[in-house]
């Protein structure tokens, strides 16, 4: 049975060009030579998240947004998974409350709680997939009847590409499918791992549980004897 809203919803995807093309890097940049455009779609919205694939991406460019207008100090913020839960739960309790202009941050702000202020959403570098473009594009515009929009930031010529590849997938929905992992040992691993050192366990009654979720349902004996 599938349950499905027959809504569609309105993705808007755009992407900010650099000012010469020529004099775009091919390769190795963090997309800092896009900080300027960037400083001023954030300026044009009311609040917005700024999604970058990693921490280390995520917390230079809130730094660099921070030099390049000081004046926004404790109204913009960062969001990752390395940070305290305290500040974390801060951050996007700002956020909803709409007292935050932007947030930098990476896949910690992909699901979560609704944050209805946030009218779009800037995506620094690829986003590697369609379907994650269309997950963070759906962070802004939260709401029925209010469109999505997200913009993508090149950080390299290539990316260009990438972008209007993007592009056209989001118009056209088409989106990779998700297939699910079919008996991930190392997965199993770690599990048996962490629940040894947590108290330990009954070989066998632990093995009935694994083979009661869908990927380890066929998990043969001689897996379980290599896992274990």
């Amino acid at each position: 049975m599938t349950v499905q809203g027959k809504i569609v919803k309105d993705l808007q995807v755009d992407t900010l060009l650099p000012p010469s093309i020529e004099r775009f890097p091919w390769a190795g940049h963090m997309g800092l030579r896009m900080l300027s455009q960037v400083v001023a779609e954030v300026e044009s919205s009311a609040s917005c998240l700024v999604f970058t694939n990693t921490r280390a991406q995520s917390e230079i460019w809130y730094q660099a947004l921070l030099e390049a207008r000081p004046d926004w100090a404790g109204l913009i913020a960062l969001h990752h998974g390395s940070l305290a839960r305290e500040v974390r739960d801060w951050v996007e309790r700002a956020l909803k409350e709409g007292a935050l202009k932007a947030v930098v941050c990476t896949s910690s702000l992909d699901l979560g709680v609704d944050f209805l202020p946030v009218e779009r959403v800037l995506q620094i570098g690829s986003p590697k997939g369609v379907a994650r473009l269309m997950q963070r594009a759906g962070r802004s515009g939260h709401a029925p009847g209010r469109p999505s929009r997200v913009t993508l930031v090149p950080t390299h010529s290539l990316e260009l590409v990438e972008a209007a590849a993007a592009h056209d997938a989001v118009e056209a929905r088409m989106i990779e499918p998700r297939e699910s992992p079919h008996q991930p040992l190392d997965v199993l691993v770690q599990h048996l791992v962490s629940i040894a050192l947590g108290g330990g366990f009954r070989p066998d009654e632990l093995l009935a549980e694994v083979r009661s979720a869908w990927a380890y349902h066929d998990l043969s004996d001689e897996q379980w004897q290599w896992a274990l």
